[in-house]
């Protein structure tokens, strides 16, 4: 309704309305040099339409915006100029030109209302030469601007909260006037990968909570101050050359997210630096490896990614992160892990992929709830909790043959039981199979509340003995005896051997009864493995009690796996009802035989 009122007063004049926001009228107000005082906006998202996108708004000119006084929001893409600016208003209050084909802004810029500079994938070389003022000016994306050589004197814009450089792959350095942003919460500089030079000193940036610096490969230090910021509360130099951090980052007592992922102290590799390599090879491995930080006064920090950074060994004062829910450790060197790790009282979640030297994992803390383990090819040993306490629901071993050699499949049973021994009745509240399917995302099972399935992954090529009932197809479907549904039963309890050929990842596992079915879906990531893997999943008995029908006089449940296209390429599957004798009776044999791998 508002646009048509716009339009009625001067139906075929744009020149002289408001706002432009059709693609044709504002070609031909900007081609034509129609522009009036009375516009005061203009928007044109030529992205969203393929057509226009590809030719854009061509050949404007210098004067396109000359008579428009009054104009305060300008958004535009993909407009190119057959010569420069020559005027632009001075009461605009948003500029986003995504594109923007020019190496500066016009030096007839001077504008004191500006609040917002948005000009990311532009040829732009340089905002401005000297100092300008714009006091208003909040924010600044000049993001995939790959063309940016230098920042510009920031003295003159004293309330920006805001810099986004992500991306702008020539800049080399940041001018040092940076520092004195009393008001700058967000610094992005993400994928610069020439920045080799960063401001010294950040004692100014007082309320900084974001610092992004990951690929700037040619970034060797951060501030020996940058525990002086502080309230930043996410630090990522991933993919940097860093090698060590200051001791001052313990002063950071707000921060949440610390991320040093690929910081191993090499430099982007040059012909030169090749050869020189092979002239001079180093032969001392820890003089690469990132020097660790002190850890003792982060006592807010909830996540930490150590992954690639070639560490021999994990510093024993990690226990002392209180607040650390994910730890990821991908990647790295070390052949054990401190025993301080078990006090990390919060830790959720435990990534140690691909550590290709870790023979042993001490007692892990006892709220963790995810351990991903796969490629561990030396891990051999798991010391288990004194105290029955642990939580695991995901247990990720793919490839740990060595581990298997160790437990044989009796290290099923000693996790299912950990597990059991926390979640068995009454201990805490579940959710209802019948209230939405389980879902599971990135191996990581996501419900909305309640407790998590046991879920393990391990090698192995046949159904654990202990389960009655098996097939060697993607269902099964068995009697259920009266009473089945006593106080007794614990769970049931799946096992699948999949075939390593399957690149399929998302199935689908239903439980048909006589009145209903429950549902859930399981995403299995494409890692490569080298031989057959089996999947055990464990529902407990509040789960089924919770269904939203009729359970108790079910006189068969049908097992059945699902793919999206058919059905899935399942060498074994096999289902089992764990009833507390079940446990008694491992307590007291050794049941199983390991299984072949």
């Amino acid at each position: 309704m508002g646009w048509e009122i716009v339009r009625e007063q001067h139906r075929n004049e744009p020149g002289k309305w408001s706002r432009l926001w059709v693609y044709e009228d504002i070609y031909k107000v900007l081609t034509k040099i129609k522009g009036t005082e009375a516009i005061e906006g203009i928007v044109v998202d030529v992205t969203h339409s393929r057509d226009i996108h590809e030719r854009g708004i061509m050949g404007l000119h210098g004067k396109s915006f000359s008579a428009m006084t009054n104009l305060r929001l300008l958004s535009i893409s993909n407009v190119h100029l057959s010569e420069n600016l020559e005027y632009l208003s001075s009461e605009l209050r948003i500029f986003e030109w995504n594109g923007y084909p020019l190496k500066s802004l016009p030096l007839c810029f001077h504008t004191e209302n500006l609040f917002e500079l948005i000009m990311c994938n532009s040829c732009i070389e340089y905002l401005w030469e000297g100092m300008k003022s714009f006091l208003k000016l909040k924010t600044i994306n000049l993001s995939h601007s790959c063309n940016l050589i230098t920042t510009p004197d920031f003295t003159g814009v004293p309330n920006l909260e805001t810099l986004d450089l992500e991306g702008c792959t020539k800049l080399r350095e940041v001018h040092p006037s940076v520092a004195v942003l009393t008001k700058l919460t967000v610094f992005v500089l993400k994928d610069c990968r020439n920045l080799s030079s960063f401001p010294s000193d950040i004692h100014g940036l007082k309320s900084l909570k974001i610092l992004n610096l990951c690929g700037c490969l040619k970034l060797d230090k951060l501030p020996e101050n940058i525990g002086e910021a502080e309230c930043l509360v996410e630090l990522d130099i991933s993919r940097t050359a860093i090698r060590q951090v200051s001791s001052s980052i313990v002063q950071l007592k707000r921060l949440d997210k610390l991320s040093l992922h690929g910081c191993n102290g090499q430099r982007p590799e040059t012909w030169f630096t090749f050869f020189l390599s092979l002239l001079l090879p180093n032969k001392n491995p820890d003089s690469m490896c990132l020097l660790m930080p002190p850890l003792s006064g982060l006592i807010t920090l909830k996540k930490l990614n150590l992954s690639d950074c070639d560490l021999l060994h994990i510093p024993n004062d990690i226990g002392s992160l209180c607040s650390l829910e994910v730890l990821n450790l991908n990647r790295n060197n070390f052949d054990t892990l401190p025993p301080s790790i078990n006090q990390l009282m919060k830790l959720d979640v435990l990534r140690v992929q691909s550590c290709k030297k870790l023979q042993l994992l001490p007692e892990l803390p006892p709220a963790i709830g995810a351990l991903y383990a796969d490629d561990c090819t030396s891990l051999e040993r798991i010391s288990p909790p004194e105290q029955s306490t642990s939580s695991y629901t995901f247990l990720a071993f793919d490839n740990c043959f060595k581990l298997v050699e160790s437990y044989g499949s009796h290290l099923a049973i000693m996790m299912l039981k950990l597990w059991l021994q926390i979640h068995s009745p009454g201990a805490r509240p579940f959710i209802s199979p019948g209230a939405r399917p389980f879902i599971f995302r990135g191996a990581r099972p996501f419900i909305s509340h309640g407790a998590h399935p046991f879920i393990m992954y391990l090698p192995g090529s046949k159904i654990p003995k202990w389960f009655i009932h098996k097939s060697n197809t993607p269902s099964i479907k068995i009697g259920l005896p009266p009473h089945w549904l006593n106080n007794k039963l614990m769970g049931i309890a799946f096992a699948e051997v999949f075939d390593i050929s399957d690149l399929v990842y998302c199935y689908k596992y239903d439980l048909h009864f006589d009145k209903g079915s429950l549902h859930s879906l399981f995403l299995l990531p494409h890692d490569v493995r080298k031989s057959d893997h089996v999947l055990l999943w464990f529902f407990l008995r509040e789960q089924l009690d919770e269904a939203s029908f009729e359970i108790s006089d079910s006189t068969y449940v049908h097992a059945k796996i699902r793919i999206k296209n058919g059905n899935p390429k399942v060498k074994s599957f096999g289902i089992h009802l764990l009833y507390k004798e079940d446990l008694e009776y491992f307590d007291r044999h050794h049941l199983e035989e390991p299984p072949q791998v």
